[in-house]
């Protein structure tokens, strides 16, 4: 990928980022003028950077959504919920453009002109100049004076041109290496130049040579859409009117040849053959010439759409829909209520994980430094190498390398340290895309609610800032669907009537600590026992002896739902079962508070970092392996006669409460090596809120690893967390105790 387009791709996401969270904060404080200014920035870098690339369709998008911004500025139009709804949909757009970018190497997406198309719509271009696809659709208008000028002017012109242009330069355009006469030549089809002051001249001595101070004014004969292509870097300094638009098919579309207007005439005798025999071959080879017809003469926005009514033709089984679109194309407009006249629907951010980093230099700084430090202590081992080559005292030497090893281990922790530093990301990473999304669910719902974030420059490992969105958004579209009221039923209880969801973020030690609140009706136990008992969870007399923290715990049971509705946030019983999977697989846990009218607290404690593992090595079937410390409640010998079969398997009693255990060497397959001793050596576990014993035949030592995952062929072998090396260069396979338990 050219590196232009990496650098475009990484500052497009971070403004459309700062964007989103100005237009956000916008919608709140309609009057926070520094928040309209920030966001117009943003609008206004991100076209530029489009234009940089050549990115034409972004650059119409971007000079539409900026011309809005830009008439609330002026007090021209007020904030409202839908101006600023159109302007995230925008951004939604943007980033499937940067997706389609990342995914194809660098290549402009081939149907961005269609989605341009649909946001100039979606801002009503059509009281304004800018977007060829809006100007087309639009009825025949009475041109505007300038245009009356130039027509009148130039009369014979007048009958070969197919669009007018007025271009007001800049004044400092000629500093920023622009040349207005030269970007004019590029339009095809010339057929009449003016060349206007924009003010009448001043005295000569008093005229800045440095500066553009003329007006152009062309005819072309070329359509409105060539013409916004060829100018999409001035695009805010130029008017484009076209100046022939059929309302009847009379005249047609000018852009179409005599030859291509045949072809696209026998489409529609095609589609109007009456036999029921091969209509469905008909209709697809009909719309796909027609599709082809258009791309062939340059109207790739056409083409799009005329495949889409294709689509929905074939659906509903009715060739006039396909056949309404391509008399369309052959009169030069667009179809009103076609499929496609809408923007890009909401969606949810997609998940992608982040190909660079952005690090503190110091932090840079500080690896360097210890490059150096480790570097010296290499040279050192290679002189205490020599002095046992010439025969050192073995004591002295012994004792020399004891000190030389305690100086590299403290570099080795201290290397470990600075490169865990330089993966951590702030959990505003993933935090900052939430705003949104609580918005749109919010407003699907009808239960009015704001998001408040706390604590979003607390950092994490890179790894797990990227895996919690999944989890993140379950739990927030529970608190949104389940958790808070409506607006009346908070009325009727005296609370606020917009909700408030606390998304905050502590670090705890070697732990980050990640709570999502709401201020709703809280969790209702009995439904829990109820829905329970009705899925057949558990009986009724389990339910009656259970505890309340047992009670919600079955909140995580899978497929295990509350909702009375299916809708298109909740209801499917997927959801919190998978938020303890995903907590699990990062090596935390989560945790439930709840006060019955007050609200719900979900807690996710979650280790700093998945690179630094602290494990714990057994010995089973003749091999080592790595238990994770962090997993391991305790170690205990259990008496061979205090084990007892419980069905298939076997379970063992530790301070009253029944453990259910498993022999490590036969659930890997390895057979016992040792012969058995009068005890068996446990280690208790904690797995998926409850408690396990692994039998193993030696208990080893504890370490600090670098946990390196499986790759290629072995990505998804089962039962393992991850590789690392030992001092002896042995291979230490670390097990992943909640796929050994399932």
């Amino acid at each position: 990928m050219n590196e232009f387009v990496e650098q475009f791709l990484l500052e497009a996401r971070e403004l459309v980022e700062q964007a989103t969270d100005d237009l956000l904060a916008l919608e709140e404080k309609p009057g926070d003028s520094e928040r309209l200014d920030s966001a117009f920035r943003a609008f206004h870098t991100l076209k530029g950077a489009a234009g940089i690339v050549d990115f034409a369709a972004m650059t119409r998008a971007m000079h539409a959504a900026e011309d809005v911004l830009s008439a609330i500025r002026t007090g021209a139009n007020p904030v409202t919920p839908r101006l600023i709804g159109d302007c995230l949909t925008c951004l939604d757009q943007v980033i499937q453009w940067l997706d389609a970018m990342q995914v194809s190497g660098g290549e402009l997406p081939p149907d961005a002109e269609a989605g341009a198309d649909a946001i100039l719509r979606r801002f009503g271009e059509e009281s304004r100049v800018g977007g060829p696809v809006a100007l087309l659709a639009l009825p025949q208008q009475a041109p505007v004076s300038w245009v009356e000028a130039m027509l009148d002017g130039h009369p014979e012109a007048a009958a070969e041109a197919s669009t007018a242009i007025r271009y007001s330069p800049d004044p400092g355009c000629f500093f920023r290496g622009e040349d207005p006469l030269g970007l004019i030549a590029q339009l095809p089809g010339i057929v009449a130049l003016d060349l206007l002051p924009v003010a009448p001249w001043p005295e000569l001595d008093a005229l800045d040579p440095f500066a553009c101070h003329l007006v152009l004014m062309v005819l072309i004969s070329g359509s409105a859409e060539q013409a916004a292509t060829l100018l999409h870097q001035v695009l805010d300094q130029v008017e484009i009117r076209p100046l022939r638009v059929a309302t009847g098919g009379v005249e047609g579309d000018p852009g179409l040849s005599a030859a291509a207007r045949k072809l696209l005439e026998a489409q529609l005798l095609l589609l109007a053959e009456d036999v029921a025999e091969g209509a469905a071959g008909r209709l697809a080879s009909a719309g796909k010439v027609a599709a082809n017809v258009l791309r062939h003469g340059g109207k790739m926005a056409e083409a799009e759409r005329l495949e889409r009514h294709l689509s929905h033709s074939q659906t509903a089984g009715d060739p006039r829909i396909l056949a309404t679109a391509i008399e369309a194309a052959l009169n030069g407009r667009l179809l009103a209520g076609a499929p496609d006249d809408v923007g890009p629907a909401p969606r949810l951010p997609e998940e992608t994980a982040a190909r660079a980093l952005r690090v503190d230099v110091e932090r840079v700084d500080a690896l360097v430094t210890l490059t150096g430090e480790l570097t010296i202590a290499k040279n050192a081992i290679s002189h205490m190498a020599g002095l046992a080559q010439d025969g050192m005292d073995p004591k002295a030497l012994a004792a020399l390398l004891k000190q030389h090893h305690v100086q590299l281990d403290r570099l080795v922790d201290e290397l470990q340290q600075s490169v865990l530093r330089i993966r951590v990301l702030p959990l505003n990473h993933v935090f900052r895309r939430f705003p949104r999304l609580v918005r749109d669910m919010a407003a699907s719902l009808g239960r009015p609610a704001r998001l408040v974030t706390e604590g979003e420059a607390t950092e994490a490992d890179k790894a797990i800032v990227e895996a919690l969105f999944e989890p993140l958004l379950h739990v927030l579209r529970n608190a949104i669907s389940h958790g808070i009221e409506t607006a009346s039923e908070r009325a009727a209880l005296g609370k606020p009537p917009v909700a408030t969801v606390h998304l905050r973020a502590t670090r705890d030690g070697e732990h980050v600590i990640i709570e999502v609140a709401d201020d709703g009706r809280g969790i209702d136990l009995e439904r829990i026992r109820e829905v329970a008992m009705e899925r057949g969870v558990a009986q009724a007399e389990t339910l009656a002896a259970m505890t309340e923290a047992e009670v919600m715990d079955l909140i995580f049971a899978p497929g295990f739902s509350t909702a009375t509705a299916v809708t298109g946030l909740s209801g499917r019983g997927v959801g919190m079962d998978a938020v303890r999977m995903a907590v699990d697989r990062l090596g935390g846990r989560v945790g439930i508070e709840s006060r019955p009218g007050e609200g719900t607290l979900v807690r996710f404690t979650l280790p700093l970092t998945l690179m630094m593992t602290a494990v714990m090595t057994v010995e089973a079937g003749g091999q080592l392996f790595g238990i994770p410390l962090d997993a391991v409640v305790q170690t205990v010998s259990v008496p061979h006669d205090r084990i007892l079969p419980v069905g298939a398997s076997h379970a063992f009693v530790l301070r009253d409460r029944t453990i259910p255990l498993l022999e490590l060497a036969e659930v890997l397959g390895q057979g016992r090596t040792m012969t058995p001793a009068a005890e068996a050596k446990v280690v208790v576990a904690a797995v998926r809120g409850g408690l396990g014993g692994l039998e193993v035949d030696r208990l080893g030592e504890r370490m600090n690893v670098m946990l390196r995952p499986l790759d290629g062929l072995l990505t998804s072998l089962w039962g393992v967390a991850g590789t690392t090396l030992l001092g002896d260069g042995r291979v230490l396979i670390v097990l992943d105790l909640e796929e050994i338990f399932r």
